[in-house]
């Protein structure tokens, strides 16, 4: 009997999405970037998000590639769908899709005019031209290379973000650098790039030098120290609450589509109450994380290993950078100056590099270090200033 209403609850909502997606209605789930949902559920364009949808568009078809543009979402903080920051492959996949061309997809089916279009004919055809191009191109031999300091990096000119790029010199050999994005973009920053091995190198070498082991024991103690206040807030007991209550809810909603009612608007929230599911059950995990507390002393051990791994690996070297440095700032003086983790205070601070430039001030709070993920607590600690001279690249 259970196995019968199963597959004919399935049934129903197969058939409801179908004759929703006939008349090119939303069908539930997340909210492609770019569009909103009207009261009817069908599509409307989204003014703030569309703008930039035809900007990726009308880049990519100058000839940008795609991580340009991936570069220029994030730098601008537009989050993709479902929040996060922007992916090369996210920006791949909204540049090939038709629904910014007013098509409404379905399971197959594409329904001209079904959606409100956002990009022009003209550039969207131009880039479908680019994408197939690119992908019937024969690979170039090009081994990807992680640039370690991206997200961390930034001009000390403008204060964008550097990206990586690379160059081929006349005898055909690839060289990599860190280059401003307002620079790469042609928006007025002329920032000379600097070599990546030689300034991922020199950051390293400085920051472990800093890395005393004083300062290392005084991060891990306040470190533990802020473990244990957190374990008296625990909220584990609430959120499992949470999470019952949710499944109650779909369960509720399920039973009520099996009658036939509404279907459109019980599907949406079905989609929405799962969303929610996960969004607790992630809660739970990380809280449930924190239950139990290192040592002042493991933590000391562990950041200690962290600081004097071989840094030659590119799985040490990344990790390094992850946990300790916070912020950089490369400067056409040919100086850096780096930010990193060190006492614990979460103070703000200012610090005058030199008298043309002025201060640059270290941000409010802690900092959420990966090393929370990996080994279960994180350096609670404020910044320092480290300032080196670089020799000419």
């Amino acid at each position: 009997m259970a196995e019968y209403y199963s597959a004919e609850l399935s049934q129903k909502v197969k058939r409801g999405k179908n004759i929703s997606a006939q008349k090119c209605k939303h069908l539930g789930g997340k909210c492609p970037f770019g569009f909103v949902v009207g009261a009817d559920l069908k599509y409307e364009i989204d003014p703030s998000a569309a703008q930039w949808v035809l900007k990726a568009f009308e880049m990519y078809a100058d000839g940008k590639p795609a991580r340009h543009i991936m570069y220029m979402f994030n730098e601008n903080k537009v989050p993709n769908t479902h929040g996060r920051a922007w992916t090369k492959n996210s920006i791949h996949n909204m540049l090939k899709h038709k629904r910014y061309n007013g098509y409404y997809v379905y399971n197959g089916t594409e329904i001209k005019g079904g959606m409100p279009k956002i990009v022009p004919d003209d550039i969207f055809e131009k880039v479908q031209a680019r994408i197939a191009k690119n992908k019937e191109a024969p690979a170039r031999g090009r081994a990807k290379v992680p640039y370690i300091l991206t997200t961390k990096l930034y001009c000390g000119r403008c204060e964008r973000s550097m990206v990586g790029v690379s160059g081929t010199s006349k005898q055909g050999v690839v060289h990599h650098y860190y280059k401003c994005l307002g620079n790469v973009l042609h928006e007025g920053c002329n920032l000379k790039a600097v070599q990546k091995e030689y300034l991922e190198d020199k950051v390293i070498m400085h920051v472990k030098k800093a890395l005393t082991d004083e300062v290392i024991d005084n991060v891990s103690k306040l470190t533990y120290a802020e473990l244990q206040k957190e374990k008296g807030h625990n909220n584990v007991a609430k959120l499992k609450k949470d999470l019952e209550e949710n499944k109650k809810s779909i369960n509720n909603l399920m039973n009520t589509l099996a009658l036939g009612r509404n279907a459109e608007l019980i599907l949406d929230k079905i989609d929405e109450l799962k969303a929610e599911q996960a969004d607790i059950e992630y809660k739970i995990a990380k809280e449930e994380s924190m239950l139990f507390t290192l040592s002042a002393e493991t933590i000391a051990a562990i950041l200690r290993e962290i600081r004097d791994a071989d840094t030659t690996t590119l799985e040490n070297k990344q990790r390094f950078i992850d946990i300790f440095v916070y912020k950089i700032y490369y400067y056409d003086d040919k100086k850096v100056a780096v930010l990193i983790n060190i006492d614990g205070s979460g103070n703000r601070e200012e610090i005058a590099l030199d008298n043309e430039k002025g201060p640059i001030q270290s941000p409010v709070g802690s900092y959420k270090s990966n090393v929370a993920e990996r080994v279960g607590f994180e350096p609670t600690s404020r910044f320092r200033l480290l300032d080196f001279e670089s020799s000419p690249l």
